[in-house]
């Protein structure tokens, strides 16, 4: 079965669900958000390595037709994205960067 949206509908429920993420984990190696789902199939985690390969747990991407790993995005991924670039990131005292997400810190160098 062929999942595919074209970018201007996936960028347009991107933009929907974006306000829902929940960051569950931050490090220096990767990011982790929890998107609610609306069915059965619990929470969607997405996650971005420190080689910008993403990857989520949505069926759309899991179960695409897709070329290989972090080579295809669904809405989840997009938001990620959105929910990523509005982040503001604080230079610390040794120059590294700083980023707090729901009360938790990850230090970005």
């Amino acid at each position: 079965m062929d999942h595919y949206n074209p970018p201007s509908k996936l960028f347009k429920r991107a933009s929907l669900i974006v306000d829902d993420a929940i960051a569950i984990f931050v490090s220096n190696e990767e990011i982790q958000l929890k998107f609610p789902s609306s069915g059965n199939t619990g929470p969607n985690v997405v996650t971005v390595n420190e080689y910008g390969l993403w990857n989520c747990t949505c069926e759309n991407y899991q179960f695409s037709h897709k070329p290989g790993y972090g080579e295809y995005a669904c809405k989840h991924i997009l938001a990620a994205i959105l929910y990523i670039s509005r982040l503001n990131f604080d230079f610390i005292d040794d120059g590294t960067k700083q980023l707090t997400l729901e009360g938790q810190a990850g230090d970005l160098r």
